[in-house]
């Protein structure tokens, strides 16, 4: 059964944002290609280095539109979980809050 997903992709500084965000952006694909999942939309927020979610725009759309009645994605695919979030509560709080609206987290590099 085909998966539909989102992927995030965060970068603290610019000199990461032109090599890695390319490479990164293409491992993801590969996963979701290789696992039936649907990329519907590409979430990206960078020279943003804030351990905390708050000033990030597109993590925060994110969750907004995942918690929505459409109901868009099933997965929100990150290269690791740091790149969601590096603060251990903030992320179980969110991954708390997405598995009720049946969203899963999926880090590529992490089981």
């Amino acid at each position: 059964m085909t998966k539909n997903a989102c992927i995030y992709i965060r970068f603290s500084t610019s000199d990461q944002l032109e090599n890695i965000s390319k490479d990164q952006l293409q491992l993801l694909q590969n996963y979701a290609t290789q696992h039936d999942i649907t990329i519907k939309k590409i979430y990206q927020d960078f020279g943003i280095s804030d351990k905390k979610v708050g000033n990030r725009p597109e993590f925060k759309e994110m969750i907004a539109e995942c918690k929505s009645k459409e109901h868009p994605f099933d997965v929100i695919l990150v290269s690791s979980f740091s790149r969601f979030s590096r603060d251990k509560d903030e992320f179980d709080n969110y991954v708390a809050l997405l598995n009720k609206h049946n969203v899963s987290v999926v880090s590529i590099s992490e089981s």
